[in-house]
């Protein structure tokens, strides 16, 4: 099973600093569990999701490389956010899925995934509803993130899905294990 979500692609350039788009009065994102938290990235990064299946994994590669999959032709790299952030490895099982997105990388797309323990909802954000980073996270989750998302109550930290599945972070952290 994938879901496949076509969105609008927009012109980014309207973003303020804090990376919150005050244009627009709503934002859709897919709410998912990481590592006992909550996280949401906005649809419109997303290409589409699938079901964890048969991932490969790679040998001698950093804890933050899952494996790979292999989608209708192409062969995508899985990414461990968990890892990413210094959390312990995700461990999939039946209510895991992969999410999709298109990356930018040396002028060129390039498709990567990465695994979510589970998809949680999807939800409409007004620009009140989200509280900028606070100013006392640490420096590199704040990298990574746009914000705090209030949904019922309940905390969910916004990713620039851009920045934390970007290959230059990706590759820091690689550099960083093996120096």
């Amino acid at each position: 099973m994938s879901i496949n979500i076509n969105p609008k692609k927009s012109n980014r350039s309207d973003i303020d600093e804090p990376g919150i788009n005050q244009r627009r009065r709503n934002s859709q994102y897919i709410v998912f569990g990481i590592a006992s938290r909550k996280y949401g990235v906005e649809v419109e990064a997303i290409s589409e999701i699938i079901e964890y299946g048969r991932v490969v994994k790679v040998p001698m590669t950093t804890s933050c490389i899952h494996g790979l999959v292999y989608l209708r032709g192409n062969v995508i790299s899985v990414i461990d956010i968990a890892s990413l952030f210094s959390r312990p490895e995700s461990q999939p099982d039946t209510r895991s899925s992969i999410v999709i997105i298109d990356a930018m990388y040396r002028g060129r797309e390039l498709r990567l995934g990465f695994l979510a323990e589970s998809i949680e909802r999807v939800v409409e954000l007004s620009v009140g509803d989200i509280e900028l980073r606070p100013e006392f996270s640490v420096e590199l989750e704040r990298r990574y993130t746009r914000g705090i998302g209030i949904v019922e109550k309940e905390m969910v930290t916004l990713l620039d899905i851009q920045n934390v599945l970007s290959v230059k972070s990706i590759m820091a952290l690689v550099e960083s294990q093996y120096s």
